[in-house]
C-alpha cells in the first residue's frame, strides 16, 4: 500500500460514519499487539483549549530534550496533519506502512464477524503504533469527542489526565447539561493518576472532583482568582507576562499565543509540567519552560498575518471560544475597522456566535466550511442579516476569500476569518 492507497482506504471507511465506544478500538489495538501499553501518555480532554495546551506541552517537553509524539484532531486537510513526532508530521511512507498494518488487522476483524473500525479508530491506532515504534518519551493524545467513550480512552495508566475548559458542544452526543458533558469528559480520569483541571464552572468542577476522589486520583486545580498574571507587553504578535499560582511562579515569559484565554491555557500547561516533575522522574527546567513557551506556534488560533493583507485567523467554533475571540478584538482591535469572513458547522449556536462578533463590524462575508456538516449559506444568511448590515454570501470558499480580501483592501479594514477550523485551516492553506 502506498500513501495514495492508504488515503483511499481511509476515505472509503470515512463514508461509513463514526460511533462512540471502546469495543472496536480495543479489538483493533489488540491485533496490533497493544502499542498503547508501551507509551507514557498525557491524555487531554475538554471543550476548548485542548490544541493550545497540547502544543504548549509538546514545545516545552521538546525544549527539555524529550522526544514527543502528538496526536490531535480534527483532521481537515490531511490525516497526516494530526500525527507528529517532535517538530515533524508523520511522513507519507511511515503513514502508508502503518496503514497497511491497520488494513490487514481490520480485514481479520471483519472475517471474525466484527464491524469495520471507524476512520477515527484507525487513525488513532495508527498514531499509537507510530509513537510506540519510535519509542517516544511522552505521547500527548487529545480526545476526539467527549472522553469516556472516545477511541483515545484506551490507556490504563497515563502519566496525567488533563481536562481543559468545558462548555456546551457536541450536545447531541454528550448530553444537554454541563453535568452530562463533564461526566463524559471526566471519563478519562484513571485510578491514582494525577488529574490537572482548568478553571471551570462549579458544576463541572464538582463532577470532576467527585470522579477524581472516587478513583483516588491526585487533583490539581487553580481557581481563576489564584492565577496571578501580569502582562508586560501585549500585541498581535505575542505576549510578555509573568505568572504565579499557589504551585509555581515565573517572570518575563513570552508566548506567540495571544488573548486572556491563552494565559489560562498556559497555566494549565505549566501545572501539568509541575505534576510531571513532582510525580515522575522528569526534570523539566525553567529554561525549557521559557524556551518552549516562546517557541510554541499554533496556527489558526488568533494567528495574525500581514500578507496579502492584515488578517486575524482563528478557529473559534462555539459560543465560549467566540467569546475569547471577541475579547482579543476588544483588547487589540477596538479602533481597527474589521471585515469578517465566516463559516460554521450546522450543529453550532450560530446566533450566539454572531451576536458576540457583531459589535466589531457591520460587514460579513459568509461561506461554507470544508465539511459535509457545513451550514449552507442560504440558511446562514437568514441568521446573519439579524446582526450585520452588509452580508455577502459566497458558497465557494476560495471565491469568498478572494472577495473578502478585495473588500478589506478597498475599505482598509482588517480581515478576520473565524467560525470553524474547517474554515480557518483551508483559508490559511489557500493563502500560502
Amino acid at each position: 500500500m502506498n500513501y495514495k492507497d492508504s488515503i483511499d482506504y481511509l476515505e472509503n471507511i470515512a463514508v461509513l460514519g463514526g460511533r462512540l465506544g471502546l469495543e472496536s478500538i480495543t479489538r483493533l489495538l489488540d491485533k496490533l499487539s497493544n502499542p498503547q501499553h508501551q507509551l507514557k501518555v498525557i491524555h487531554v480532554a475538554g471543550t476548548n483549549g485542548k490544541g493550545s495546551i497540547s502544543n504548549l506541552l509538546k514545545s516545552i517537553l521538546m525544549a527539555g530534550n524529550y522526544s514527543v509524539g502528538l496526536y490531535n484532531s480534527p483532521s481537515i486537510l490531511s490525516y497526516r496533519e494530526t500525527i507528529s513526532l517532535n517538530a515533524d508530521t508523520i511522513s507519507e511512507d511511515d503513514f502508508a506502512k502503518i496503514a497497511s498494518k491497520i488494513e490487514a488487522c481490520c480485514n481479520q476483524l471483519l472475517k471474525e464477524g466484527h464491524p469495520q473500525p471507524t476512520v477515527f479508530e484507525c487513525t488513532t491506532a495508527l498514531a499509537l503504533d507510530f509513537f510506540a515504534a519510535n519509542h517516544v518519551d511522552i505521547a500527548i493524545v487529545e480526545v476526539g469527542l467527549g472522553g469516556a467513550l472516545d477511541a483515545t480512552n484506551v490507556f490504563t495508566n497515563p502519566l496525567v489526565s488533563v481536562i481543559t475548559t468545558i462548555g456546551y458542544d457536541h450536545t447531541e452526543f454528550l448530553g444537554n447539561t454541563l453535568k452530562e458533558i463533564s461526566t463524559a469528559k471526566a471519563g478519562i480520569i484513571k485510578k491514582k493518576t494525577p488529574v490537572v483541571v482548568a478553571p471551570n464552572d462549579e458544576v463541572v468542577l464538582d463532577v470532576i472532583m467527585d470522579m477524581a476522589s472516587a478513583l483516588e486520583a491526585p487533583f490539581y486545580y487553580n481557581k481563576l482568582e489564584d492565577i496571578m498574571s501580569t502582562l508586560h507587553e501585549c500585541t498581535l504578535h505575542g505576549m510578555t507576562f509573568s505568572m504565579s499560582t499557589p504551585y509555581f511562579s515565573y517572570t518575563n515569559l513570552f508566548t506567540q499565543l495571544i488573548g486572556q484565554h491563552q494565559l489560562i491555557n498556559i497555566s494549565v500547561a505549566l501545572m501539568t509540567i509541575h505534576v510531571l516533575n513532582m510525580h515522575y522522574p522528569y526534570t523539566i527546567s525553567n529554561m525549557a519552560i521559557t524556551d518552549g513557551l516562546a517557541k510554541t506556534y499554533w496556527p489558526c488560533r488568533c494567528e495574525y498575518i500581514e500578507k496579502p493583507i492584515k488578517m486575524l485567523i482563528d478557529g473559534a467554533h462555539n459560543e465560549s471560544s467566540m467569546e475569547c475571540f471577541a475579547q482579543v478584538l476588544s483588547s487589540h482591535c477596538i479602533s481597527t475597522p474589521i471585515t469578517y469572513l465566516f463559516g460554521v458547522l450546522k450543529d453550532k449556536d450560530v446566533h450566539m456566535m454572531l451576536k458576540k462578533m457583531a459589535p466589531f463590524s457591520n460587514t460579513i462575508f459568509i461561506t461554507v466550511p470544508l465539511s459535509d456538516r457545513g451550514l449552507p449559506t442560504e440558511k446562514l444568511i437568514v441568521i446573519a442579516t439579524d446582526y450585520f448590515e452588509h452580508v455577502y454570501p459566497i458558497d465557494k470558499m476560495d471565491l469568498a476569500l478572494e472577495a473578502a480580501i478585495a473588500h478589506a483592501k478597498k475599505t482598509n479594514t482588517m480581515l478576520c476569518c473565524v467560525g470553524s477550523l474547517y474554515l480557518s485551516v483551508p483559508v490559511r492553506n489557500l493563502l500560502r
